[in-house]
């Protein structure tokens, strides 16, 4: 599972089944099936409307089995975050995990995120710090804190952790993604674009695709863009393409309706990305639309 790609998340599936197949009493098998359901979902490979209902059935079916599965109180903590939006559940879920096991990175991993949603990030950056802690030598960790700096808008720090990020694991397409974002955020297109470059080539074009159009589009490259939204459409019409990858790219060229229709589709998606509407810069040309507030007050956000 921790390989992250579809095939893998798959393969993990088939195993944690037949363990519960040999042993329906084996709280930790269903915890792991939670887990490679969210993970197919939270890297795309599947839609969350379909794996995340199936995600919080096997955690719930793993706490029924075993109340102190710090595992299986993680799981919850995400599908509350990321597919819920219930924020109360989400920290409930999580500050339990973490008191039954404090050495368990995962659960510091997704309370960081949580925290990044609901904008605490003094409290965020200790959980992401404690997760890097746990596991030094994680370039998810590593990408984990520079993706933490991004969305508290400290883009210096952010490049600094990311570059350092692509160093140690040179072929790990999200701290690309991140550094590029982090490029972006700190107004530094052309910059960006070599990691975006990157972060696309490492997933075969599969993702990564919109902080590309988007890096483009910011440096006044805009035909280079509309060709990666065009791509991205023509993508869309063999497998499964998230509305929200086009997002970045219309943000980026000022098309706000276009981007809001994208962005009331990425909501019905429950899209992996809508928990940072309340304070990720890339939606700030968006902020004042009342169709933005409205779903920011349809997720129990503030506006």
């Amino acid at each position: 599972m921790d390989n992250w790609t579809e095939e893998s998340c798959q393969s993990a599936i088939k195993y944690f089944e037949r363990a519960i197949d040999r042993d329906p009493g084996f709280a930790a098998a269903f915890a792991g099936l939670a887990d490679a359901y969210i993970f197919l979902s939270r890297f795309y490979y599947r839609p969350a409307n379909e794996t995340f209902p199936k995600a919080k059935e096997a955690a719930r079916k793993a706490l029924a089995l075993d109340a102190n599965s710090a595992e299986a109180y993680t799981s919850l903590c995400s599908v509350a975050t990321f597919y819920d939006w219930d924020w109360r559940t989400a920290e409930t879920a999580c500050l339990r995990a973490i008191e039954l096991n404090p050495s368990y990175g995962p659960a510091h991993h997704i309370y960081s995120h949580y925290l990044v949603s609901t904008g605490r990030f003094p409290e965020s950056l200790r959980e992401s710090l404690r997760y890097l802690e746990l596991d030094p030598l994680s370039p998810a960790a590593k990408t984990h804190l520079g993706m933490h700096y991004k969305m508290a808008r400290q883009y210096d720090l952010a490049i600094e952790v990311l570059r350092g990020t692509v160093e140690l694991a040179p072929n790990f397409p999200d701290a690309y993604g991140e550094l590029a974002s982090s490029f972006i955020g700190n107004g530094a297109y052309q910059e960006a674009i070599p990691p975006a470059q990157k972060a696309v080539m490492l997933t075969g074009r599969k993702g990564y695709l919109g902080v590309l159009g988007e890096a483009y589009a910011m440096a006044g490259r805009r035909s280079e863009a509309t060709k990666i939204l065009e791509e991205m459409r023509g993508v869309s019409r063999g497998r499964f393409v998230p509305a929200v990858n086009t997002l970045p790219v219309l943000i980026a060229l000022g098309e706000r309706d276009r981007a809001i229709e994208q962005l009331q589709r990425a909501f019905e998606e429950h899209d992996q990305l809508i928990p940072y509407l309340k304070d990720w810069g890339m939606f700030d040309p968006l902020r004042s639309d009342p169709r933005f507030q409205d779903l920011l007050r349809r997720m129990n956000f503030s506006p």
